[in-house]
């Protein structure tokens, strides 16, 4: 499996192209993003890297989430058991 690379831009915020995603600090962020019961979900799995300098990088899990409520929408978490876990907007 290829690893899915990020880049970190400081210690509250990770990129992936133009895709930012700031640092959460407990199970309350995630609580407020998943909240409609008619609403399809799916998720997508697969390990990461972070670079955290120059040739350096931190091993993490990344997961896309899916989210179809007659609009499909995606939305990225990343959990790094070194730097923290850190989440997208959706988009």
């Amino acid at each position: 499996m290829s690893n899915f690379e990020f880049q970190k831009v400081n210690s509250r915020v990770i990129r992936s192209g133009d895709n930012y995603l700031a640092k959460v600090d407990s199970a309350e962020n995630f609580s407020s993003i998943f909240v409609d019961e008619e609403t399809t979900y799916g998720v997508y799995v697969r390990d990461a890297q972070i670079q955290t300098g120059d040739s350096t990088y931190t091993p993490a899990m990344a997961f896309t989430y899916s989210m179809e409520d007659g609009y499909v929408r995606f939305i990225d978490v990343v959990v790094c058991p070194l730097l923290g876990t850190f989440v997208s907007d959706w988009y």
